[in-house]
C-alpha cells in the first residue's frame, strides 16, 4: 500500500521473492528480529511457510491463471505427497524441513536475540490441510489441477479427518 491505495500489481512485485520451489515472503527476509521487545519471542522466518504459499496462489488466482499459482500448488503438492499426515508449517525452499532453533553469536535487536533455525519445523498446524485444500480448489477453478495435485488434495482431506481432533500449534492455539 503506497500512498493510502493499492497499486495495481502490488502482489505481483511481492512476488519476486518467489523462488523456483518455494514463496519467501519479505517478512521471511529477516531472522529474529522479536514480536515484542524483551519477550524472547525472536523467531527466524526465513522459511517457505505451507500457509503463506497457499494464500499467494489464492491471491492470484482470484485474478486469473498465473505461474505464482502453478508453482504454490507445485511446491504444496510436493510437500503434502512426500510427508502425508505429518505435514509440517514450514520448509526451506528446497522442500527440506527447517533446522533446529539455535543461538548465533551475534548481538541482536534491541530488546531481542539472534537465532537461526525455526521449531515449526517439528510443529503439527492442522491448519495447514485446510489452506492446502482452498488453495487446490482455485487451482481447479482454472484447470491447473493436474493428478498429482488431486491426490495431494485427497492425502490432505484424510489428514483432516484423521488428526482433527489432535492438539496443534496453530494460529488459533
Amino acid at each position: 500500500m503506497w500512498g493510502g491505495h493499492y497499486e495495481d500489481g502490488t502482489l505481483i512485485r511481492v512476488s519476486r521473492w518467489v523462488t523456483a520451489d518455494g514463496i519467501v515472503s519479505c517478512r521471511e527476509a529477516l531472522a529474529s528480529l522479536p514480536e515484542r521487545a524483551d519477550t524472547g519471542r525472536d523467531y527466524d522466518y526465513r522459511y517457505a511457510w505451507i500457509r503463506d504459499q497457499c494464500y499467494a496462489g489464492i491471491a492470484v488466482a482470484a485474478h486469473g491463471p498465473h505461474p505464482l499459482l502453478d508453482r504454490a500448488v507445485r511446491f504444496v503438492t510436493d510437500r503434502i505427497l512426500e510427508d502425508g499426515a505429518d505435514l509440517r508449517p514450514a520448509y526451506t525452499v528446497d522442500g527440506r524441513p527447517p533446522p533446529d532453533e539455535h543461538p548465533l553469536p551475534l548481538i541482536g535487536y534491541p530488546g531481542g536475540s539472534d537465532r537461526a533455525g525455526n521449531r515449526a519445523g517439528r510443529q503439527f498446524q492442522l491448519d495447514a490441510f485446510g489452506e492446502a485444500l482452498h488453495l487446490f480448489a482455485a487451482a481447479g477453478r482454472h484447470g491447473m489441477l493436474d493428478g498429482r495435485s488431486a491426490e495431494a488434495a485427497r492425502v490432505a482431506a484424510e489428514a483432516v479427518a484423521e488428526r482433527w481432533a489432535e492438539p496443534d500449534a496453530g494460529c488459533g492455539s
